[in-house]
């Protein structure tokens, strides 16, 4: 089974952009394909609420697409921002279309987040995917509690939020996904035995790249 480094899907995305798939159709696609797994999953959906805690970074773009998707198939949807509004131009533009359609948009509060989590059917983790290192800062570690302490099933997009991509080392307060829906190919930490319990049930997604950008 083949599988990539946070590093080495860097050099795959930009080949791919550079032979004309852009970083703003790749978020797209992934976003998509990632709202399509979690409605396949998802029986009456019209009328579910579902939180999308996104970041500032690129899987937070990709939540922001998760986000709208799930708006347009009937869903309550909110979006929970961890660290603030986006910072990268593509995610930023998905951000908009998010706010054009009407979808709430909060920053983190912990007294507001606590009772709108427990009310949850489902949970999307959007904050990090494989550009996390090093340990979660106090602002993420609080959602993250929140999330895990719920019965909302999550749902992480690439990697759950706290878990690096490449060795599998994990934050204590580390996102426990039901189910981890990867982009493009696996990572590390997608078939370590360690994260097995952290990353659930692992689907992997076409987000439109080009196997032969691959080697």
């Amino acid at each position: 089974m083949q599988t990539v480094t946070s590093a080495q899907m860097k050099e795959i995305e930009h080949r791919a952009n550079a032979n004309g798939l852009s970083y703003s159709q790749m978020m797209y696609h992934a976003g998509a394909k990632a709202a399509e797994h979690i409605l396949q999953h998802i029986k009456n959906p019209v009328g579910k609420i579902a939180i999308v805690l996104t970041g500032r970074g690129n899987n937070g773009g990709d939540g922001y697409v998760v986000a709208q998707k799930l708006n347009e198939a009937g869903l309550l949807v909110l979006i929970i921002m961890a660290e603030g509004t986006p910072k990268t131009q593509d995610a930023q533009t998905y951000f908009g279309h998010c706010k054009d359609s009407g979808i709430e948009i909060l920053a983190y509060h912990p007294a507001k987040a606590n009772i709108l989590f427990m009310g949850a059917d489902i949970i999307v983790d959007a904050i990090y995917g494989t550009g996390f290192h090093g340990k979660l800062n106090d602002t993420v570690r609080s959602i993250t509690r929140m999330a895990n302490n719920s019965d909302a099933k999550i749902y992480a997009l690439d990697l759950p939020s706290g878990l690096n991509a490449d060795t599998a080392e994990a934050d204590f307060d580390v996102i426990r996904a039901d189910t981890t829906i990867a982009f493009h190919l696996l990572k590390p930490a997608h078939i370590d035995p360690n994260a097995k319990s952290l990353c659930g049930d692992v689907h992997c997604v076409d987000i439109g790249i080009p196997h032969e950008f691959d080697q």
